[in-house]
């Protein structure tokens, strides 16, 4: 009987280490897929829309984004060309889903290792 609970426990666990391995690569990508948009999108938004990029304070990836971020949210981004403008959107969901994502990995630490 002891033998079988053992065996049950090591497949738990290896099903647990499995489950962090896959969110782990799940967010890896979601963040190189992420970077590489925002800096396309950058790019983009500079060789097309300079008033704009200028207006929002010539950001980068990594200065000045929390502007980009308040225009990606807003309503202005129908201001963009039309292809840029399925960028934003993809941008704004992305970054929604990596809130979303963060939110339930720290709940999910917080429930497996503080209770």
């Amino acid at each position: 009987m002891e033998d079988t609970q053992a065996v049950i426990d090591a497949l738990q666990l290896a099903q647990l280490q499995l489950l962090q391995t896959m969110v782990i690569g799940f967010m890896v990508c979601w963040a190189l897929f992420f970077i590489w948009l925002t800096v396309y999108f950058l790019r983009r938004l500079k060789s097309t829309h300079v008033a704009l990029w200028q207006s929002l304070g010539k950001p980068t990836l990594w200065r000045k984004n929390g502007a980009l971020l308040k225009f990606i949210m807003s309503r202005r981004v129908k201001e963009l060309a039309p292809k840029l403008q399925v960028y934003a959107r993809l941008l704004r969901y992305l970054t929604l889903i990596g809130v979303s994502l963060a939110l339930a990995v720290a709940f999910a630490m917080i429930k497996l290792y503080w209770v």
